[in-house]
C-alpha cells in the first residue's frame, strides 16, 4: 500500500496593501535624521543630483549665501536630486506668493470697509474730508510729518475710530492756531522825537 501524502494546507491569502500601509516599514521616516557617521543619503543611480548654480529662482527672488550652502547641505543629507530641490523651491515660492497675496486683499478690504464706515458717518467722501481739515492743523502741530506718515503706511488712518478720536479733539479744542508769522521790525524810534517833538526833522 503506496504511502499517502498528507494534504498541504492551503496558503494563507496576504492582504492587498493600502495607500496607508504602502510604505516599506523597515525603512527609516522622512524626517528621521541620518545615523551619525553618515554624511548622507546617496542619489539614486542615474538621478541629476542637487548643482546650486543650477538652481532657478523665479524673477525677484535672490539667495544668500547661507541659505545656498543650507539648500545644497540638505540636499546631501537626504540625497534629493535637482528636480526634487526645484519642485520643492517651486511649492515653497507658490505658498510664499499665496501668502502674501492673501495678506494684501485682506489689507486691501480692510481698508475699504473702514473708509466706507467713516463715509456713511460723516456725510460721504466730501464730508470726511471737510472733517480732516479741521483737525489737519493738530496733526501738524502736535504730531508733524512722521505721524502723518504712520497713519498713511499703516493704514490707520482710514480707521473710524481714529477718524472719530480726533474729531472729537478737533470739536473740543478747535483748530490748532497757526504758526505765528514772524512781525515785521518796527521803525527805530528818533529819540529828537521825544525830547523836542516840535524841533526834530520830520521823515
Amino acid at each position: 500500500m503506496s504511502e499517502e501524502t498528507a494534504p498541504q494546507p492551503s496558503e494563507t491569502p496576504q492582504p492587498q496593501e493600502t495607500l496607508l500601509t504602502q510604505g516599506d516599514p523597515q525603512a527609516p521616516a522622512q524626517n528621521e535624521t541620518a545615523p551619525s557617521g553618515e554624511s548622507g543619503t546617496a542619489v539614486e543611480p542615474g538621478a541629476e543630483p542637487f548643482d546650486i548654480e543650477k538652481f532657478t529662482l523665479p524673477e525677484g527672488f535672490v539667495l544668500a549665501d547661507d541659505v545656498k550652502s543650507s539648500l545644497t547641505e540638505t540636499a546631501t543629507k537626504y540625497g534629493l536630486t535637482q528636480g526634487a530641490m526645484q519642485d520643492l523651491t517651486n511649492l515653497h515660492v507658490k505658498a510664499m506668493t499665496d501668502a502674501k497675496a492673501a495678506v494684501e486683499e485682506t489689507w486691501t478690504a480692510t481698508q475699504k470697509e473702514w473708509t466706507d464706515a467713516v463715509f456713511a458717518k460723516y456725510g460721504g467722501e466730501a464730508g470726511a474730508k471737510q472733517m480732516a481739515a479741521k483737525f489737519s492743523p493738530i496733526i501738524d502741530q502736535f504730531g508733524g510729518q512722521e505721524l502723518r506718515d504712520a497713519l498713511n503706511v499703516t493704514g490707520f488712518g482710514n480707521n473710524p475710530a481714529a477718524f472719530a478720536f480726533f474729531s472729537k479733539i478737533a470739536e473740543k479744542f478747535g483748530e490748532a492756531a497757526p504758526v505765528a508769522a514772524a512781525s515785521a521790525p518796527k521803525a527805530t524810534l528818533n529819540p529828537l522825537h521825544a525830547m523836542y517833538p516840535t524841533m526834530a526833522p520830520k521823515e
